[in-house]
């Protein structure tokens, strides 16, 4: 695992956890099932994009299927094919 994955899924484990308040979040964990709604989602996607520069659809965090392990799946490979600053 690269010291970017690792960093990026540090800090989605810490939004979820303080939006969610909840002690900790494992891959298969679904944002709804975990207390998460609409206006929790809402600042979720905005922390994940101030934190990160990924955008995430609101929707994507509301779905059925969502789960953290997808969701960050998606940050990192969105994050892999960003350019370096350079």
């Amino acid at each position: 695992m690269s010291q970017h994955r690792s960093s990026a899924i540090t800090v989605l484990e810490t939004i979820w956890r303080e939006l969610l308040s909840v002690d900790s979040v494992h891959p298969t964990d679904n944002f709804i099932a975990l207390g998460g709604d609409s206006i929790a989602a809402t600042q979720c996607v905005g922390r994940i994009q101030g934190a990160l520069g990924v955008p995430i659809p609101v929707v994507a965090l509301l779905s059925d299927e969502g789960s953290f392990g997808g969701l960050a799946d998606h940050v990192e490979s969105k994050l892999a094919k960003a350019p370096i600053a350079s």
